[in-house]
Parts: structure tokens; C-alpha cells; sequence
């Protein structure tokens, strides 16, 4: 799955990434109005050669804070004779400037001058006497402040159960039907992204997250057993009062259907930090790593229904239900990476994973309901319920990867494709009788994934524009 990872990364940074120039240097564009920078603004410059063809054209957001504020250096690739510059603020005023010649920008800055272009600075409320206010980050572009909506199809893995007993040509007992090893389904999920400043909680990390995913699947198969084949109507434990292990062999045939059918019900939270990763897309703020800590739960309820039903006999019949409970609960951490192009809108993308160990509970029933009229009103096996409760505790790893793909439509609305994998290293099921010496029924582990494809809708509501800083 690592792999997986570093190939979605891979993918979506060649898609981004324009073809490769030589650069002959680089020039720095300053957007001003007057003496004061302006940084809010966007940059677009055109690379020309001696024919006036365009090479390459560039556009970024001027940068926003710092000693640079409403600055932008751009590498100018070879053969470059003459630039076009135009400059948008963010009051939507427009200059322009075209057939600048390249020995007049290598290595220098250009100022560009948009009078009336800086945003008006609304007056705030008088400061507080007393010490000096102190500042704090609040968000980071592209920071949290969000509701994502998933939806998609599933493929879930589970472990598998057998039903009713057929009696092979060398003697051997072997089950008629098992349950599929791999069920589809549908998953579904809704999370919160909520900012929180670093100094005024009690946890660290720029947002914290709730996370809730659904996953659910419905299955059933068939076999059968001709009439005049041997088989058996097994127990899943002995009847105590005869000491039978089932009725059979018989050859009255008999149809097996087990329905399969679950639910899991996940729910993450905790708090992420970004950190900038560098300008994988020419820009400063184009690229994050994100980790984070909490805490993970799941809860999973899977049912099997057997039903055995003589083809000779309608009061000839067995009915097994099957009901496991899980629960996991552990620490959760997390790591990530995401890139997307500055806003307002654009491609973006990106992978993560996570590991939560921890302690899965399972609390199991099975119950079974034969019925003979054959036998007699006098037998044991006439009409018979047998019943029994389980539990169990043990420790379990869950891990898991997601990879998505998407386009931001603006700063409060995008969309994305997503696929994710995630591991449960045990999970209890329990194992039916095919024969004698496999009684009397008990639970049994094996590993568990759900593979999942969908797509996720995001409304940002509270949108980053870029470093905030705002007064204690």
C-alpha cells in the first residue's frame, strides 16, 4: 500500500508539473500602490522568444506575508527575449505590461504600479490598554474549517462461515455451501473540521477532526444435495439429551441458502497538523505534510442465517443463526500528504495513512432450531433449540491508506475521487460443525479489509486566505 501512496503523489505531480525548460535566470515582480506593497494580488507573465511565440506563461499569487509581501519570483526559461506582465489586485484592478525586454528583468525586480490597488483598511475597535497584544496563527492555507461528505461502493472481507454437511466418495465430511470470503457493498461518510488556535485549547495541532464512515454489505449463496446423496443435518452442539452430534446420514437431499449480512460503523478524532512541504507547484504554499493523533473506534455486527431443508421431507428442516458484536477501540495516528494548486480554484490531491492498535471485544450468540417430523413426537430430535453465548478479548492492529484526486471550484466548494483499503488484523467469527470432530461450535479468528471507491464533496466553511494572525 506504500506504494500505492507514492504513486497517486507521482501521478498527480506529473500531471501538474508543465514540461521542463532550461531557465536562464530568474526576475522578482513587485505589485505596489505607491510605497505600500500590495499582496494581494495575482501575477501572470508571458515568456516570449525573438518571434514573439510564447514559451511559458506563469501566473501566482503574490506573496502574502513577510519582508517579501507582494513579491513574486519566477524562473525565466532559455530562449526567453521578451515578458508580458499583467497584475490583478484583489479589488479587481488590472495593469499591464508587454514586450519588456529579458535583459531588463534577469536577475532584478520590476515594480508594478496599481494606484488605488490595495484593499481599504476598515478601522477596528481601540486597543486594550495594558501589556502588548500578543499574535497567534490561526490558519494556515489550506487549513482546515470543513464538511466532507463520501459516498461509493465497497468490497468487504470477512471470515468465512460453512453450512451443512455432505459425505464425500472416500468417506469424508465436507460443508455443502460457505459464505463468500469477499461481500460488496456501499460505504458512506461524514466528518467535521473545526480550526482551532494552538493557545487557546488543550490539545495541539491546527484542526481537529471528526471523522464517521458506514460501511454495510448483504449476500447469500445456495448448494444443494440431490435426493439419494448421503448428508447430515449437523448440530452446532451436542443435543444433551441424546447425545446426538445431528441427524444423518440421510439421503432425503436436502437445499442450504446462508444469508450473509453486516454493518460497520466508524468513528475517528483527533487533531492534524500541516506542515509546508515546498513549492512542488511553483508556489510556497502548494504542497503539506499532515500528521495527527486520536483516538479510533469501531463497532461491527455481522449475522449469518443457515437454513437446512430436506427436498423429501417439508418437517424434515434446520435453522442456525449466527450474531457477532465487535467493538475496537485504540490510539490513532496518522500522516499525510497533500499538494493543490493556490486559490481560488484548482487541482489538488493527495495520500495518507494510519495505525491504531488496540483492543477488539467480541461478544457472539449461536442459536440453532431443528426440526424432525420424521423422528416422531417421542424423539429427542423432534423439535430442538440449542443455544449458546460467547466472549472474547484480544489485541488487534487497524490500518489503513486513502488516495484522492479532485478540483476545487472555489474557495468554499470542491470535489474529489477517492480510493481507500483499511486492515483489521483479527476479527472473531464463528466456526459451524461439518462433522463430529469439529464439535461443538466456538469462535475462531481471522484478518478483515474493506476496499472502498467513491467520491467525497467538501464545503470549506470557513476558507483559508493564507497566514492569519489574530490578538489574544
Amino acid at each position: 500500500m506504500r506504494k500505492l501512496k507514492f504513486t497517486i503523489v507521482a501521478l498527480a505531480v506529473l500531471a501538474w508539473i508543465p514540461p521542463a525548460l532550461a531557465v536562464v535566470g530568474e526576475t522578482t515582480v513587485k505589485v505596489a500602490d505607491g510605497a505600500a506593497p500590495i499582496p494581494q494580488a495575482t501575477i501572470t507573465i508571458t515568456f516570449k522568444d525573438k518571434a514573439g511565440k510564447p514559451l511559458r506563461t506563469v501566473k501566482r499569487p503574490a506573496l502574502r506575508t513577510g519582508p517579501k509581501a507582494g513579491t513574486r519570483t519566477v524562473k525565466i526559461p532559455d530562449n526567453t527575449t521578451t515578458a508580458d506582465i499583467t497584475v490583478t489586485t484583489a479589488t479587481g484592478r488590472t495593469q499591464t505590461r508587454n514586450g519588456l525586454d529579458v535583459a531588463l528583468l534577469t536577475g532584478r525586480e520590476i515594480v508594478i504600479d496599481v494606484p488605488g490597488g490595495a484593499p481599504l483598511q476598515i478601522a477596528g475597535p481601540a486597543p486594550r490598554t495594558g501589556p502588548p497584544a500578543e499574535s497567534f496563527p490561526a490558519v494556515v492555507y489550506p487549513g482546515a474549517g470543513g464538511l466532507p461528505v463520501a459516498f461509493g461502493s465497497s468490497s468487504t472481507q470477512i471470515p468465512q462461515v460453512s453450512g451443512g454437511t455432505r459425505f464425500t466418495p472416500t468417506g469424508g465430511e465436507t460443508s455443502i455451501v460457505d459464505s463468500r470470503r469477499r461481500i460488496p457493498g456501499v460505504s458512506a461518510a461524514l466528518g467535521l473540521d473545526i480550526p482551532t488556535p494552538r493557545d487557546r485549547v488543550f490539545w495541539t495541532g491546527d484542526y481537529f477532526t471528526i471523522a464517521a464512515g458506514f460501511n454495510g454489505f448483504n449476500d447469500s449463496v445456495r448448494g444443494d444435495v440431490p435426493v439419494g446423496t448421503p448428508s447430515a443435518f449437523t448440530y452446532i452442539f451436542p443435543n444433551p439429551t441424546s447425545n446426538s452430534t445431528g441427524l444423518g446420514p440421510t439421503a432425503t437431499g436436502q437445499s442450504v441458502t446462508l444469508a450473509t449480512k453486516g454493518q460497520i460503523w466508524d468513528l475517528a478524532l483527533g487533531t492534524t497538523t500541516r506542515v509546508p512541504a515546498g513549492p512542488i507547484f511553483a508556489s510556497p504554499t502548494g504542497s503539506f505534510w499532515t500528521y495527527g493523533f486520536g483516538v479510533r473506534y469501531r463497532h461491527m455486527n455481522i449475522e449469518h442465517n443457515i437454513t437446512q431443508q430436506s427436498l423429501t421431507f417439508p418437517d424434515l428442516n434446520v435453522a442456525i443463526d449466527l450474531d457477532l458484536q465487535s467493538h475496537f477501540i485504540g490510539p490513532n495516528f496518522t500522516v499525510g500528504f497533500e499538494a493543490m494548486q493556490p486559490l481560488p480554484s484548482g487541482v489538488f490531491g493527495g495520500a495518507s495513512a494510519f495505525v491504531s492498535p488496540g483492543a477488539l471485544i467480541t461478544d457472539a450468540s449461536a442459536r440453532q432450531q431443528s426440526r424432525c417430523g420424521p423422528c416422531g413426537v417421542a424423539s429427542p430430535e423432534f423439535d430442538l433449540v440449542l443455544q449458546r453465548n460467547f466472549s472474547d478479548t484480544t489485541f488487534a492492529v487497524m490500518t489503513g491508506v486513502n488516495g484522492f484526486i479532485g478540483y476545487r471550484f472555489n474557495p468554499n466548494f470542491r470535489i474529489q475521487g477517492e480510493a481507500s483499503y483499511q486492515y483489521l488484523s483479527h476479527l472473531k467469527s464463528l466456526a459451524v460443525p461439518t462433522s463430529p470432530v469439529r464439535q461443538p461450535i466456538g469462535l475462531t479468528s481471522n484478518s478483515s479489509d474493506v476496499f472502498s471507491v467513491g467520491g467525497r464533496v467538501v464545503f470549506d466553511f470557513l476558507p483559508p486566505q493564507g497566514l492569519m494572525q489574530a490578538a489574544r
